[in-house]
């Protein structure tokens, strides 16, 4: 088991149905097969946990999915989360690419995954750590997408898209408007 130093949580929201949620609010019909969180949202659910979404459309596969319903009034779609060491980081590249872990614990959602989800909308980043004391800091990006004009995004090494910078506590490691490959060469110990 590898020893952490603090819990990490990295979501995504849909950027223009981000608006902030009003629990009160019925439900609209959301497309039949969830594309996300925001649409497992639309359909009546209101309870942060594991919901399976289809971010390759109605014909894909169905991945299931942590979905946090009430951070900052928003629903996050969250694509990795780590807290207690249960699940090694420590893999290669074909792991990183097609997911591992479970949404109902430890797991990073996969490359490929996160390519189709930031292909059907533009999504806002969120990352929120917290050390053993408690204390916690968050990040948001205003802009986040992997590979958004490559043909194929693996080729492509699944470039990572970041942009509009909102400081909450953890700093910026990134600047404000950036572009980084990703590609095969990136593996568990190097995140």
């Amino acid at each position: 088991m590898e020893a952490l130093g603090l819990a990490v949580l990295v979501g995504l929201v849909a950027l223009g149905q981000g608006q902030p949620i009003d629990p009160h609010a019925p439900p609209f019909c959301p497309p039949l097969a969830p594309r996300d969180c925001h649409d497992v949202h639309a359909g009546g659910s209101r309870s942060d946990g594991v919901h399976l979404i289809y971010p390759g459309g109605r014909d894909g596969a169905p991945v299931p999915v942590y979905c946090d319903m009430s951070t900052e009034g928003h629903v996050w779609t969250v694509f990795q989360k780590r807290f207690n060491g249960s699940v090694s980081f420590f893999r290669g590249w074909n792991d990183y690419r097609r997911g591992f872990g479970r949404a109902d614990g430890e797991y990073w959602l996969g490359l490929q995954t996160l390519h189709l989800l930031t292909l059907q909308a533009p999504y806002e980043l969120r990352v929120e750590l917290e050390d053993f004391e408690n204390n916690s800091a968050a990040a948001t990006y205003g802009s986040f997408a992997l590979s958004p004009r490559a043909v194929s995004a693996e080729e492509d090494g699944y470039s990572l898209h970041v942009a509009g910078f909102r400081d909450g506590g953890a700093g910026q490691p990134w600047g404000r408007t950036h572009t980084y490959g990703v590609g095969p060469t990136l593996v568990g110990w190097d995140v």
